[in-house]
């Protein structure tokens, strides 16, 4: 979950960073009168509100930001820019299928305008529709074969579809067409660190802390910190997440991210009170309850856990996959495995939007026992990939519930075991796997 917070606050920043295309694409018929440019005072009116927001938006004030918007499209119906700015925030707070709806809307308005299909495919790659991502980012490039936003968030697409050469392509074309897209070095400092190649990403952050980006340097702190943690380094790491939140105190996301750190290092009390200074600031958004109650798991406070875990569904839409599976292995293992099979059976049904390689399925399906821990392994690129070691970690810890749920102790601490000799110590996996070791005394 945390690479989507990461990848949200990159699409807001498309939008700060603005294209005048974007910015200046409202729908109405101009005014005749030769004022205000050749735009109604009605025009005039909701594009400065867009405008004026992106200070709201870089202090963490979403719902002050998701306000203005309203306001510009009820001055303005027809305010291209105020439907795209709004999608953005829908997005941000769980609401893919109206913020989805909002950027049809803007493209109806307005069909020719670029920023439109790229924030569009930028919601649907954080949905999981890789597909219909790229077929955005595509027209968005074919509108404007110049457009470096487009090029990045194709590349975080494919990179996500496993195709590692073609993201590569489009993130060094993004920086070709703009050195000073900080964006772009951001997207190529996190498919860097995915692969392993931390001294590599650390360079992509460091150049992106050059280019000025202004209020949006916080997040690359955040970031950075996150490529240093990855690394081992713990005291640099730390010291990035302070370094942003003293620079904006009031954004979520930078407790949320302390904590996580806070949690892998054992300071898992620090680690709460960090999540729920993030959860205060940002109710209304999915990770805090996600991260606190990975927390919790780690605690053994399965009641807290789970009722973190269902209000993470509750708020969004978006980030409910993780959340099921751990629903289901708290209910099961507390005497409702029957019921939490069902549940877990049918949300997997219902799914509308699913990942590529659908890595989720392959572990509801191995807890429900419709394929066996071999395919598991497989679907997690066991033992040949060099670059799923992530989703290996997932695969010996939920391969270790299952054991442990059938009462086999001693394989369950094996597998817990070699779930932590992956050394993927981001992961909450990772963390779970120490937890259940020490319960069993091992």
């Amino acid at each position: 979950m945390k690479q989507k917070t990461i990848g949200l606050v990159c699409a807001l920043a498309v939008l700060l960073a603005g294209s005048t295309e974007g910015q200046n694409a409202g729908g109405s018929k101009p005014a005749t009168d030769g004022t205000n440019g050749g735009l109604s005072p009605n025009v005039e009116a909701a594009l400065k509100i867009v405008r004026s927001s992106d200070k709201k938006i870089l202090n963490g004030d979403m719902d002050g930001a998701l306000a203005d918007y309203n306001q510009a499209i009820a001055i303005d119906p027809d305010c291209a820019p105020a439907y795209i700015a709004r999608a953005n925030i829908r997005d941000a707070e769980g609401d893919t299928d109206g913020a989805l709806a909002d950027c049809d809307q803007a493209i109806a308005i307005k069909p020719g305008i670029a920023i439109s299909y790229t924030e569009r495919g930028n919601i649907k790659r954080r949905a999981g529709d890789m597909a219909g991502a790229i077929r955005d980012y595509d027209k968005s490039i074919a509108i404007k074969p110049k457009y470096a936003f487009a090029f990045t968030g194709r590349g975080a697409a494919k990179k996500a579809t496993g195709d590692q050469k073609g993201a590569a392509a489009d993130y060094d074309e993004a920086i070709a067409l703009d050195s000073t897209n900080y964006l772009a070095y951001m997207e190529r400092g996190n498919f860097e660190k995915e692969s392993g190649r931390y001294d590599a990403a650390l360079a992509d952050y460091n150049l992106a802390m050059t280019l000025n980006p202004k209020g949006f340097i916080v997040y690359i702190y955040i970031g950075r910190g996150g490529v240093k943690d990855a690394k081992g380094d713990v005291n640099g790491a730390m010291a990035d997440f302070n370094q942003a939140i003293a620079l904006k105190p009031k954004i979520a996301i930078g407790y949320d991210e302390r904590g996580v750190l806070k949690k892998q290092n054992g300071d898992i009390d620090g680690a709460i009170e960090d999540y729920q200074k993030g959860i205060a600031l940002s109710p209304k958004s999915p990770f805090g309850y996600d991260y606190r109650a990975n927390a919790y798991v780690v605690m053994r406070n399965s009641t807290a856990a789970l009722a973190d875990y269902r209000k993470c569904c509750e708020v969004s839409q978006a980030d409910q996959d993780y959340p099921h599976i751990y629903i289901y292995l708290i209910r099961a293992r507390t005497g409702e495995m029957e019921a939490a099979g069902k549940e877990l059976g049918a949300y997997i049904a219902a799914r509308k939007r699913i990942m590529p390689g659908d890595f989720i399925g392959n572990i509801a399906g191995y807890l429900l026992g419709s394929i066996t821990e071999a395919e598991l392994f497989s679907a997690a690129g066991y033992p040949d990939s060099t670059e799923l070691k992530g989703e290996t970690c997932k695969a010996w810890y939920f391969s270790g519930m299952k054991r442990l749920l059938g009462g086999d102790k001693k394989g369950a601490a094996e597998y817990f075991q070699k779930c932590v000799a992956t050394q993927q110590k981001t992961f909450a996996e990772y963390q779970m796997a120490e937890s259940e070791l020490k319960a069993l005394g091992e």
